[in-house]
């Protein structure tokens, strides 16, 4: 990684509310570089809206530094590349979905102002609402214009915060399938989430907040599960067979194995060829389960 990839880095940043006599983040070190999605992920109050507004300039750190690709002038690169589609609605209510996207690109410094809104508007699917009050939309194209009105800058680096809660499956598709589209463009993603199915398809990079710490949580695959369904019951002194030539073996079921924490699949399975064992009908294996590395990682907080 050179530094000319690096859009933004956060080094030692702490964060403290005035009302507070702790901190709300601390050594939070991050490297974000141009063209990848970074997912943040962690309970309420884990402070990953905090984080937001720290790196979105609408919080400034009590300690530590942030670092822009153009660091002489951080400010103007937050003006000019950065996006945040926040999970508060952050439009008119009362103006018409066309009226909020030339009101919102009237602020830019862009040239053609028609074009950039056409294409928001087509990119969002948000054509056969455009002329109507943004207070009358459905919960799924009020999402689409949070969004329109952020891709008005075509920005360098983009920020959702939840940005698919409470939305029907078909804008959700659209809106994931959009930044699928955004990131293989080029587009710096920063993408937060508690729908971790989604977190898992679009981001390269996961991490999660706990106690104001960030935690690297990309290794999620050394944790996979393998589990392996037999046509026949496995009998205590098979289950001992196979204990005795792969490690973390559990019966889950009658016909079930799992081997927990499953790093080589192939060569395990090349090890259980070795052994006289009923037909094997089923084999699942993932490195996508967030959702329980999550509940293990923050159910005592």
């Amino acid at each position: 990684m050179t530094s000319k990839d690096v859009l933004i880095q956060l080094a030692d940043l702490r964060f403290r509310y005035q009302s507070n006599d702790f901190d709300t983040l601390h050594n939070i070190s991050l490297t974000i570089s141009a063209g990848e999605c970074i997912g943040l992920i962690g309970p309420n109050g884990a402070g990953k809206s905090t984080l937001i507004s720290l790196i979105t300039g609408l919080l400034q750190p009590t300690a530590g530094s942030l670092f822009y690709q153009q660091s002489e002038a951080q400010q103007a690169f937050i003006k000019q590349y950065l996006a945040l589609v926040p999970q508060e609605y952050a439009f008119y209510e009362k103006l018409t979905v066309m009226q909020n996207l030339h009101y919102f690109a009237s602020l830019l410094t862009k040239i053609d102002e028609k074009s950039i809104i056409e294409e928001a508007l087509t990119k969002c699917q948000l054509e056969a609402v455009a002329t109507k009050k943004a207070q009358h939309l459905s919960g799924g194209y009020k999402r689409r214009l949070n969004l329109a009105i952020a891709l008005l800058k075509h920005p360098k680096v983009l920020i959702l915060d939840e940005p698919t809660v409470g939305i029907d499956p078909i804008s959700r598709e659209l809106i994931l399938t959009l930044l699928t589209d955004l990131k293989q463009q080029g587009t710096t993603i920063i993408y937060t989430s508690h729908l971790l199915s989604e977190v898992e398809q679009i981001c390269e990079r996961i991490y999660g907040l706990k106690r104001g710490e960030l935690i690297n949580i990309n290794a999620i695959g050394d944790n996979a599960p393998l589990q392996i369904s037999f046509a026949e019951t496995i009998s205590n002194s098979t289950l001992s067979e196979i204990s005795a030539l792969i490690p973390n073996v559990v019966k889950t079921g009658d016909s079930q194995l799992t081997i927990e924490r499953c790093k080589e699949p192939l060569f395990i399975l090349a090890q259980l060829n070795q052994l006289s064992l009923p037909t094997i009908c089923e084999i699942n294996f993932s490195t996508l389960h967030l959702e329980n590395y999550y509940k293990e990682l923050f159910t005592e907080q």
